[in-house]
């Protein structure tokens, strides 16, 4: 960590952004602007992204001016170095003014992603270790009372604070009391599992996008703990691995006395000592089951496109703003959440269009038969109504054999919903999941236990139904 003045920081910000530009697809700004004119920046957020998101530029508030959009790694670049020379820098019809911060501002090179502040806007494809980041941030200046009255009065609007009324909106936890500068860096490269193989080796594979080639990375190995004497060894015959990235592997001899074997790997820039480490153990044989519900990152790294990227603002998605197929996106991360946990599914999308249910899963441990109806608003009444009407037919075709359990679905948080919808949900025995249920699938490395207790809250409709393996039956 270095602490810098305004200039220099804007100096070595842009000296990694150049370096890694290609490796991105756009940069993500948020900027709060003041209410004269012209505007006046009170805070400002960057963050570049390896999606593929077209430019664009929207407005979130009027007073004052929230500006969400995208620009391009050069834009990005032009930016800082008009920032940096005391200039605006123009874009979509405004004039970006840097913050007035005095003081410095903190650089810190090779964070791990545990040590954010906040949740990336657009997280790098899931992995089974962890990506690193470089981040520069700092605030200070003259407070602007004006501009802070008005964050206060939105937020007790919309029945939230103004940190996190910033946190969403901005993507930085901050309460708009004095300037802030934020820029939030990935690094698209990491290390994925290493695999023992029968012939007393271990395979170490790196996956990264440009401009990082085999020559950046470097693997140890050792039943021990870390010894810098230990030899490095150079990953190889590197391979195209979707949506711009490449995979390239190290094999390293292992003792064959050894079950436990500690993993390291690094950047040949890093100013870390190592930047992934992994303790890999020979486990036996994982059942079908454990399979499946450890697949569901691998699948999700083959993905060009997350369906969780495309559920990132309800509210947009409720009022038909939204991304395209952010119903279909709601859809497809039901399903991959339910064949995670191994349920045999049906689904009714067109041109099928199944009435009243759009998808039939089956647990077969707890003999439970789930009718889901999905939405991407916080209008649950006619699903609700519709799943009711067909209780007595699905719960004939399933048989007797099976506890029929209905749940509606939507993306919406619960604090977004009717309270008197969710009452005649009860009322009528159906599960309702929200946003908040569908939070672990989105996550890099999806933890399923949370959402698989939500599905199962029906157990308090039929007190006799299965308890679910490792939980009690309430």
């Amino acid at each position: 960590m270095a602490n810098l003045p305004w200039a220099e920081a804007l100096e070595a910000l842009e000296s990694e952004v150049g370096r890694l530009r290609d490796a991105w697809e756009a940069v993500e700004f948020r900027l709060l602007m003041g209410s004269t004119n012209p505007p006046v920046t009170e805070g400002a957020y960057f963050e570049p992204t390896v999606e593929p998101l077209p430019g664009d530029l929207r407005v979130a508030f009027d007073i004052p001016l929230l500006l969400q959009g995208r620009m391009t790694a050069i834009q990005f670049l032009a930016l800082l170095q008009k920032w940096t020379g005391g200039q605006a820098f123009s874009f979509g019809g405004y004039d970006f003014v840097a913050p007035e911060i005095t003081g410095t501002l903190s650089w810190d090179k090779d964070v791990p992603s545990t040590h954010l502040f906040n949740r990336p806007l657009n997280p790098l494809p899931p992995t089974d270790t962890e990506y690193r980041f470089h981040r520069l941030t700092g605030g200070g200046g003259t407070p602007n009372t004006t501009v802070r009255d008005q964050i206060n009065t939105i937020a007790y609007s919309m029945g939230t604070t103004p940190y996190s009324l910033l946190e969403k909106y901005m993507g930085m936890g901050w309460d708009g009391s004095i300037k802030n500068f934020s820029a939030v860096v990935p690094i698209p490269a990491t290390m994925l599992q290493p695999l023992r193989q029968a012939d007393s080796q271990v395979q170490v594979c790196m996956r990264y996008r440009r401009p990082f080639q085999t020559t950046d990375f470097w693997v140890r190995a050792s039943p021990e703990v870390w010894r810098s004497s230990l030899p490095k060894v150079s990953v190889l015959d590197e391979s195209p691995d979707g949506a711009g990235w490449y995979r390239a592997c190290a094999t390293v001899d292992v003792p064959t006395d050894k079950s436990d074997l500690n993993v390291w790997a690094g950047r040949a820039d890093s100013i870390q000592l190592y930047d992934w480490h992994v303790l890999s153990r020979i486990e036996t044989p994982a059942t079908t089951e454990a399979t499946t519900r450890t697949f569901l990152a691998s699948w999700n790294r083959l993905a060009t496109r997350r369906p969780s990227a495309l559920l990132s603002d309800p509210t947009k998605a409720a009022t038909g703003r939204g991304p395209a197929n952010v119903a279909a996106a709601a859809e497809l991360l039901l399903l991959n959440g339910l064949a995670a946990l191994g349920y045999p599914t049906f689904y009714g999308p067109s041109p099928f269009e199944t009435s009243g249910v759009d998808i039939m899963a089956f647990d077969a441990t707890t003999k439970t038969a789930f009718a889901i109806s999905v939405t991407v608003t916080e209008a649950i009444a006619d699903k609700i109504g519709k799943l009711v009407m067909l209780r007595k037919e699905l719960d004939v075709e399933v048989g007797e054999d099976w506890h029929l359990s209905l749940v509606v679905v939507t993306i919406q948080p619960r604090g977004a919903l009717v309270a008197a919808r969710l009452k005649e949900a009860n009322d009528d025995n159906v599960n309702v999941l929200t946003g908040e249920d569908l939070q672990p699938l989105m996550d890099e490395s999806p933890d399923l236990r949370p959402f698989e207790q939500a599905l199962h809250r029906h157990r308090q409709f039929y007190p006799s139904a299965p308890s679910l393996p490792g939980m009690g039956s309430g």
